[in-house]
């Protein structure tokens, strides 16, 4: 793991400038250095420069459990933090980390939540849907919004970050882990990224809000087809499986073609309303069915198996798309009523 190397009046300078709980306080001659409120004894007496207070920085690091080295060839000093050790452990070890596509596995499957930990200025240029936003430094004030029995998998704008989060709620005994790659890794693994998840700010329906995707180009034409366009625009609500291009690119050789003829449109109608259940049914409550009934007329079935949802034999791999009469979960592949 890279090691961050800073300079000694850099790093002087952040430390008086941004560390909390270090204070300083100058006494006649003598500066007092305090750490945590307990007075600190160095070899290397602290200069006053210019009005500027300088402290020895291996002291101070050091008293905050970080490692510091003088790197001679290139006249560096380099420090490693806590929280940098604390990562490279747990890399090394393969702990307290999970990737982008096994987190949206568990996320989707409700067996986890996704936690931003992110300032609030990345956080307004867009986030995982659904995601719980607490910003790392208000964790430990709010420790009491996290429930115990729930995994959190949680993303910052670097890694480093997220395990300053991910060490906060372990030692509060709270289960969290990294996921490295952060938001760029969950949004190239299916995650949903948006800029505002407020009910007031769901504008499209199901049939709009597939077109607007653009990766439901086949879906749309078999619901024109099939004269369904008008009943998913209705007032519903209505839960949407709703297959890929992808997904109706894997049927057989002419089988799209031949359900897109007028002669099957009542066929095609079936296998469309097998894909839509009467009601608004998110992700959370999708996980705790066996079975739900379709406007086709037949039930699906609805397993979680390795921490993926399965609707018959069809992998849900995006959740919770809200639209204004409904909501949409994505699938890979056709669902066909018997």
């Amino acid at each position: 793991m890279k090691k961050r190397k800073l300079t000694v009046f850099v790093v002087g300078m952040a430390l008086l400038l941004l560390v909390s709980g270090v204070v300083y306080a100058a006494q006649h001659d003598m500066i007092m250095i305090q750490v945590d409120g307990r007075n600190l004894e160095t070899d290397v007496a602290p200069l006053i420069v210019d009005g500027r207070t300088l402290v020895p920085i291996r002291f101070i690091a050091e008293n905050f459990g970080a490692d510091v080295h003088w790197v001679a060839e290139t006249r560096t000093v380099d420090i490693v933090s806590p929280a940098k050790k604390f990562a490279g452990n747990f890399v090394d070890r393969g702990m307290y980390q999970i990737n982008a596509t096994q987190a949206m596995q568990r996320a989707n499957a409700g067996t986890a939540v996704v936690l931003d930990v992110r300032p609030p200025a990345p956080r307004e240029t867009g986030y995982v849907m659904n995601s719980m936003y607490v910003p790392l430094p208000a964790i430990p004030d709010r420790l009491d919004e996290f429930d115990s029995n729930q995994t959190y998998l949680v993303y910052c704008v670097m890694d480093i970050n997220s395990a300053y989060a991910v060490a906060i709620l372990n030692m509060a005994g709270i289960n969290a882990y990294v996921v490295v790659g952060g938001m760029d890794a969950l949004e190239e693994a299916g995650a949903v990224v948006t800029v505002d998840d407020d009910q007031d700010a769901v504008t499209m329906d199901i049939v709009d809000t597939a077109v607007a995707a653009g990766s439901f180009t086949t879906l749309v034409a078999a619901l024109e087809a099939a004269d369904l366009v008008d009943a998913l625009r209705g007032p519903g609500p209505f839960t949407c499986f709703a297959p890929t291009d992808d997904a109706f690119a894997k049927l057989p050789a002419g089988t799209l073609a031949s359900l897109l003829e007028p002669e099957n449109k009542e066929t095609l109608q079936n296998i469309l309303l097998y894909h839509v259940v009467s009601g608004k049914v998110m992700a959370e409550t999708v996980v705790t069915l066996d079975a739900a009934e379709t406007l086709q007329g037949q039930s699906v079935s609805i397993a979680v198996i390795d921490g993926s949802v399965f609707v018959d034999d069809a992998e849900v791999i995006i959740t919770d798309i809200e639209c204004t009469n409904g909501v949409i979960h994505v699938i890979d592949t056709v669902i066909i009523p018997e």
